[in-house]
């Protein structure tokens, strides 16, 4: 903390002239102010003990006004012979010969002996705290420039906001407190954990809906209140001084509370500044806690409540992660700048990348080592690159698809002023090194850059056009089951080449067998009836056919009591359902030898007609078709290649004892005698593909070998995707290690031709100036 309370003049020496001027000399850095006899009676009166109004009332006898006064303390500040107080902060030094004037700092131009004028640094500089200069703020910037206090739109008073944020700052009081409050997040992050099935079942019910949008409003608005509220009440508790806050109106107007942290809050000592800014961290994680806590006592009785409580509970802890993340310029970052005293440790970075080890201004500020430094800034650098490419890819990505160019455009313009509004609030007169800013003009290496960049957009370069690949083969076919029943032999396994006609499989065939036999058995009888009728029947002929008809009936009954014990055996589960099949048709066939003898005996006895050959020999017919169809059925027992090629399907190890209805598949055949690769390429880059161009894949299975090909076919229609529209481009594949297996995917090339590197690098752009703005033109 600085000693005094209020502006003090202290310099280490003064040094008198004959002239009644004196020289008075900085303890650190060297610097020395002339001042004549009139201005050192003046600085007398900065002795710590008057306030601003106290001066200008002594000071109004000399002749001296408030500008005056104010003009000579900057210099003082400027020369570091002036010391703040708690109460009163050091004036900021005009920046350049306009600001004095327009300050009324007349007549009062400083001399500065030993030291070149543009050595010393602007007064916003953030991190300079032996200088009066100070960032404005220790959680950034909503208004206004560097070194500038925050504007407020609204002001409020800050009483209620204070009361109610010492209701939330206990765990801010001592490490013990701090571990207590962590210690109960710690138990609402259990609790979630314990409930996880209701609170993803919650979680869940809240996507979707307008409820959702509501919800995470209401959160926004309870998170930047009590956040804001806890960080009032830690500037009204560690500070001599009653918090400045307000309403501000950001994007669309839309208000939200500000707590203004500069002034006092700048000027405390390191603790308590490290606890101003962690209030707010401290406000959020508290309402994330409540918010859980609440959820749980409310899960059984109050649903609407604790649904409410679970979207606070997400929108708290994703504000939270945003805020605590160091590479962003949100609190994580100003927390991490005030633990180590250096409020612009994002500069120090930048200045670290950039080749600057230090800055001669750091006297008492910390020194962070370069490495550090350097880690920290490439940290940032890529941060904020993956956050570009996010936003680009995914907000811009969306905007594109529902709204064309136009919704991209509209993403870029709201960038470009979000750039240009950050820009302007740490715009300064001077430079970071505090030199006068100059109107930019290229050096001589600039220019020799800018003429090997335009050298390199001539030159001709290759294009090619990309998209992802798919292995496939010359030729590929389904093994499946023609008829039904069980796998009793697998001859082949998976990886083995067969030919076409060979026998994969066989199935169990004894069905087929018995209608096999019928049929041929029904023959035989129509063709011996068909011959009885056309010649007639002796006495002996119609007793023997008799005996056939009751040794047949005998046969049938003795079957159809077999068949029936086996059938309540089979759901007895007692006997396997080949079994019960076989019985079933011994039976069905002593059924049929049955008819067979019956009909024998009544073709023998009645008289031949011609009506009655006809008959027989329709039936004739008919059973031979059935008998045909019987041992075309018995054929596909035994189950075949379709074409030549290797097994690629697993599921024949296990096939052996499983039923196959028919059509199910058994096994797939691939011809991989020559493969193709079907490439995916976007409709934008189909125009310079051509037939038998040459075409290089890389597959993910081996980054480092690139394969060749040639281009066979092109889609005549355009595919849906997930990114747009594209065609499939058929590519033959030299595979002479035989490495490709088919399945694999990657990424491909094919040649387009030899063009300028600035038309293919900018292909891209002219496309979006040829097909999408112009069609936006009337």
């Amino acid at each position: 903390m600085i000693d005094s309370r209020y502006r003090r003049f202290a310099p280490a020496r003064v040094v008198e002239h004959a002239d009644g001027s004196v020289d008075a000399y900085a303890a650190e850095g060297g610097f020395v102010l002339r001042l004549s006899a009139r201005e050192y009676a003046i600085t007398r009166l900065f002795d710590g003990r008057r306030d601003a109004a106290a001066r200008v009332e002594a000071a109004r006898e000399s002749g001296w006004n408030a500008a005056m006064i104010e003009g000579l303390a900057a210099d003082l500040a400027t020369h570091r012979l002036l010391q703040a107080g708690t109460h009163e902060p050091l004036p900021p030094p005009a920046h350049n010969d306009d600001e004095r004037i327009g300050l009324g700092w007349t007549g009062l131009e400083p001399t500065l002996a030993g030291v070149p004028p543009w050595n010393l640094p602007p007064s916003s500089l953030p991190g300079s705290r032996v200088s009066p200069g100070l960032t404005g703020g220790l959680t950034g910037l909503v208004t206004g420039r560097r070194g500038q206090a925050n504007q407020i739109d609204r002001p409020l008073a800050p009483d209620p906001f204070v009361a109610l944020g010492r209701l939330l700052i206990w765990p801010l009081r001592s490490r013990a407190h701090l571990a207590a409050f962590l210690a109960l997040c710690g138990l609402a992050i259990a609790l979630v954990i314990h409930h996880r099935h209701e609170w993803w079942q919650m979680s869940a019910g809240l996507f979707g809906s307008y409820r959702a949008i509501a919800t995470a409003a209401i959160a926004a608005a309870l998170v930047n209140l009590l956040s804001m509220s806890t960080r009032a009440a830690a500037i009204a508790r560690y500070t001599p001084s009653t918090p400045r806050l307000g309403l501000v109106y950001g994007i669309l107007g839309i208000p939200r509370l500000f707590v203004d942290t500069a002034g006092v809050a700048e000027r405390a000592g390191r603790t308590e500044r490290v606890r101003i800014v962690g209030a707010g961290l401290v406000g959020t994680a508290a309402a994330a806690s409540i918010a859980v806590l609440l959820w749980f006592l409310f899960i059984g009785s109050q649903v609407s409540i604790a649904r409410f409580c679970v979207g606070l509970t997400i929108v708290t802890t994703i504000a939270l992660a945003l805020r605590l993340n160091p590479l962003m310029r949100y609190d994580g970052y100003f927390l991490l700048c005030q633990w180590l005293d250096t409020p612009d440790l994002r500069e120090q970075a930048i200045g670290a990348l950039l080749g600057v080890r230090r800055r001669p201004w750091f006297v008492r500020a910390r020194r962070i080592p370069y490495r550090a430094l350097l880690a920290f800034g490439l940290a940032v650098l890529a941060f904020l690159l993956v956050l570009l490419v996010a936003l680009l890819w995914g907000v811009g990505g969306w905007l594109a698809e529902r709204f064309h160019g136009t919704g991209f455009l509209a993403l870029l313009s709201v960038m470009g002023v979000y750039m240009v509004r950050q820009y302007s609030r740490a715009a300064v007169d001077r430079s970071s090194m505090g030199r006068l800013k100059k109107p930019w003009r290229p050096t001589r290496r600039q220019k020799i850059a800018a003429l090997i960049v335009a050298i390199v957009c001539v030159l001709p370069y290759p294009y090619s056009a990309s998209g992802e690949f798919e292995i496939l083969p010359r030729d590929r076919a389904d093994v499946r089951a023609l008829v039904a029943g069980d796998v009793r032999e697998v001859l082949v396994k998976e990886g083995d080449v067969v030919s076409a006609g060979q026998v994969v499989a066989r199935l169990d065939d004894a069905a087929q067998r018995a209608r096999l036999a019928a049929a041929e058995a029904e023959l035989a009888r129509l063709d011996a009836e068909l011959a009885i009728v056309r010649k007639g029947a002796r006495e002996e002929e119609i007793e023997v056919a008799r005996s056939k008809v009751e040794t047949a009936k005998a046969a049938a009954e003795l079957a159809e009591r077999s068949a029936a014990r086996v059938a309540s055996a089979f759901r007895a589960k007692s006997v396997t359902p080949q079994e019960y099949e076989r019985a079933q048709g011994a039976a069905e066939v002593a059924r049929q030898q049955l008819l067979e003898a019956e009909r024998a005996l009544a073709l023998i006895e009645s008289p031949a007609l011609e009506e009655r050959i006809q008959s027989l020999e329709a039936q004739k017919r008919r059973i031979q078709a059935e008998l045909e169809f019987a041992r075309q059925e018995l054929a596909y027992a035994e189950i075949k290649a379709p074409i030549a090629g290797r097994i690629v399907s697993p599921a024949l190890q296990f096939a052996r004892g499983q039923y196959l209805n028919r059509g199910d598949l058994l096994a797939v055949i691939e011809d991989t005698a020559e493969l193709y690769a079907d490439i995916r390429i976007p409709e934008s880059s189909i125009g310079q593909v051509a037939i038998d161009a040459d075409a290089s894949l890389k597959p993910w299975a081996f980054p480092h070998t690139s394969f060749d090909g040639r281009v066979r076919a092109i889609a005549p229609v355009a595919d849906d995707d997930a990114y747009g529209k594209v065609i499939r481009v058929q590519v033959v594949v030299q595979d002479p290690g035989g490495k490709l297996r088919t399945g694999m995917t990657g990424n491909a090339k094919v040649d387009a031709g030899w063009s300028l590197t600035l038309i293919v690098f900018t292909r891209a752009i002219a496309r979006l100036l040829f097909v999408e703005l112009w069609s936006w033109i009337p």
